[in-house]
């Protein structure tokens, strides 16, 4: 949010520098769906404030999908159509909000 380049381009260079790395690729729409709506106020905002309070080896994918914090997307079908769903790859599961995002709120169970 306080960037001034269009999301793409963080997009872009997050990207090249994970693969150079050997990083996980994680993102967060945080403050916009889509390439013509921005949100204010949106859960996703919360998501960079918990993964700065999460340990280098909690945010290991593999880890993360063993343990179920992380679930896989599949497609799906709405009116009729079959959306594409799987290709966002995974999503976090309430364990990974009631573990994480205890480290932001004393209860995250009374928020979300």
């Amino acid at each position: 949010p306080f960037n001034a380049l269009n999301q793409i381009h963080d997009l872009n260079n997050a990207l090249v520098s994970y693969a150079i790395t050997g990083s996980y690729g994680f993102i967060s729409s945080a403050g916009a769906i889509g390439a013509n709506f921005k949100c204010d106020h949106d859960i996703s905002l919360i998501i960079p404030e918990v993964w700065c309070r999460m340990r280098n080896h909690e945010k290991d994918a593999k880890n993360l999908i063993a343990e179920e914090f992380l679930e896989k997307i599949e497609d799906m079908e709405y009116d009729g159509k079959v959306v594409p769903a799987s290709i966002l790859g995974y999503r976090i599961t309430r364990k990974f909000m009631n573990v994480y995002f205890g480290r932001v709120f004393a209860d995250p169970a009374a928020i979300f």
